[in-house]
């Protein structure tokens, strides 16, 4: 478990390091036309050697240690989405962001500010690091962040560290959704939580109890978004109070 959390606290640079190799190998090798089909193998060979490692160690991650190493925890709508090259030649995505809702940060509703994330395209150029989440204009997502040194912010946890919020197309509410495998399993282990509080709750047991079990009946849809955010600052309360 500590080595999982290692590797999903270092992800980032893990993703942007075999990103740039891969790049590499690509760019430089394929002009030699009779090594194409060596380059193509190697570069899918270790991708998925790669991807599987990350994704084992991401998906052993759970919330608790998700939150604890986050700077910022947001719901947010995203305005822009905009790719370009660096000066190593390596494509990061800038994602414009706006706070809907904290739940644990200093930045407050309507704040704005940039998430920087490995790969994207630009002109006929592509990037892809398959751990890493995607960002659509007009989205509306939950982010586990962290605040780099120059202000901006990248994406803590790969792909758990975005979740996205989608509406119920009859009712409006709001959802959490299970969009890959790697967040379906940490969101049937947070559903288990929520309904465990519900049962043993002491507090506000009636109401616990009752998102316990709108959880547990909604479960193909995903976890409400007040169930979700109730249980999150639960656990972020719990954290600065033994951090003190």
């Amino acid at each position: 478990m500590q080595m999982a959390y290692w590797a999903m606290k270092h992800h980032n640079a893990l993703s942007i390091a075999l990103a740039a190799v891969l790049f590499g190998l690509a760019s430089g090798l394929a002009l030699l036309r009779r090594w194409k089909s060596i380059v193509a193998a190697l570069v899918c060979t270790l991708a998925l050697l790669m991807g599987a490692q990350a994704h084992a160690a991401i998906a052993n991650v759970s919330t608790i240690q998700l939150s604890l190493g986050a700077s910022d925890i947001h719901t947010v709508k995203v305005n822009s989405v905009e790719s370009r090259l660096t000066t190593n030649n390596q494509i990061v995505t800038e994602v414009g962001i706006t706070v809907i809702d904290r739940v644990k940060g200093k930045l407050n509703k309507g704040s704005t500010y940039t998430v920087i994330v490995s790969g994207g395209r630009v002109g006929g150029l592509v990037m892809t690091v398959s751990e890493m989440p995607k960002f659509h204009e007009g989205e509306e997502a939950l982010l586990y962040l962290r605040e780099t040194n120059n202000g901006t912010f990248v994406v803590h946890g790969g792909l758990l560290g975005k979740l996205m919020i989608v509406p119920d197309k009859k009712t409006g509410k709001k959802y959490i959704a299970m969009e890959n495998l790697a967040v379906r399993k940490a969101l049937i282990e947070d559903k288990k939580a929520i309904a465990k509080a519900g049962e043993a709750g002491e507090d506000g047991a009636d109401d616990a109890a009752a998102e316990g079990e709108e959880v547990q009946a909604e479960a193909k849809r995903g976890i409400p978004l007040e169930a979700y955010l109730k249980y999150l600052r639960g656990i972020v309360r719990e954290q600065k109070r033994q951090a003190q």
